[in-house]
């Protein structure tokens, strides 16, 4: 797989990895520190998303000196 589609891929698990701890620290509102643990969490997707499309920038600069990368497709898909 390209290195930009496997990027492209990455970006999206991370948001919605980001969203479902969201919702967990909705569900957990009434626990504190249970609603605290998922907004870190939470943050924490969403500062690996920065890092995924900090990675997609540098592909931009530079597509060719990227090949491609080892990643099964499927199983990311079906974990999403």
């Amino acid at each position: 797989m390209r290195a930009d589609e496997a990027l492209k891929l990455l970006k999206e698990l991370e948001a919605k990895v980001s969203k479902l701890y969201t919702h967990f620290g909705t569900v957990f509102a009434g626990d504190e520190d249970a609603a605290e643990l998922f907004e870190l969490l939470s943050m924490d997707e969403d500062s690996y998303s920065s890092v995924v499309q900090y990675q997609m920038r540098l592909l931009k600069q530079e597509p060719g000196a990227f090949g491609s990368v080892d990643i099964n497709e499927t199983e990311l898909k079906a974990l999403m």
